[in-house]
């Protein structure tokens, strides 16, 4: 019963946070300034406009995507939890790695935005690449030219996925090619 309070509990908190980051507006009080609390036009409330510009500022777009692997991640340990079997060490090293996996994915998600999203066309609080992103890119870019620093980003995003999700990426073009090739029969 506790996992699955957990996992409904977490659920809960994902779809909150998904509706404070989809209604940040930059006049709410928030992480990175504060102003005063007039009209709060975030759905979230005061709650919802904090966290949203928190998780904005520290990875940018990247956001938008933490509900959804916080709720993955929670849901994959739910489900090893009821599958009948004792929780044993390897099922909490996959665990640990799907949470190093969920950091990869963060670390070269925001790099890239970070590198490659114009700040121009963003309504954010800092960057398309938040703090994290920055500070990624600019390491990255003092010991690489962009393009290793691309590579290298993109690699740790692919990674990344691969380890929070289990996803092959041999399969995934292996199943794509087939999938042209029959569309090519027909």
């Amino acid at each position: 019963r506790l996992s699955e309070g957990l996992l409904l509990l977490t659920i809960a908190i994902s779809i909150f946070l998904m509706l404070a980051l989809v209604t940040y507006h930059r006049s709410d009080p928030g992480w990175s300034h504060y102003m005063s609390a007039g009209h709060i036009a975030n759905a979230g409330g005061k709650v919802g406009a904090w966290l949203s510009d928190f998780f904005l500022s520290i990875c940018g777009y990247l956001a938008y995507t933490f509900p959804l692997m916080l709720t993955y991640i929670i849901w994959l340990w739910h489900r090893t939890y009821h599958s009948g079997e004792d929780f044993e060490i390897s099922q909490y090293a996959m665990i640990a790695l799907r949470v190093l996996g969920f950091l990869l994915v963060f670390i070269g998600g925001s790099g890239l935005a970070a590198l490659f999203v114009k700040p121009t066309l963003l309504n954010l609080p800092y960057q398309a690449g938040g703090i994290l992103g920055s500070v990624v890119s600019q390491t990255m870019l003092r010991f690489f030219n962009p393009t290793g620093a691309t590579l290298l980003l993109i690699a740790c995003l692919l990674i990344g996925v691969t380890l929070l999700t289990g996803l092959s990426w041999l399969w995934l073009t292996k199943w794509l090619r087939l999938s042209v090739l029959r569309s090519i029969k027909l």
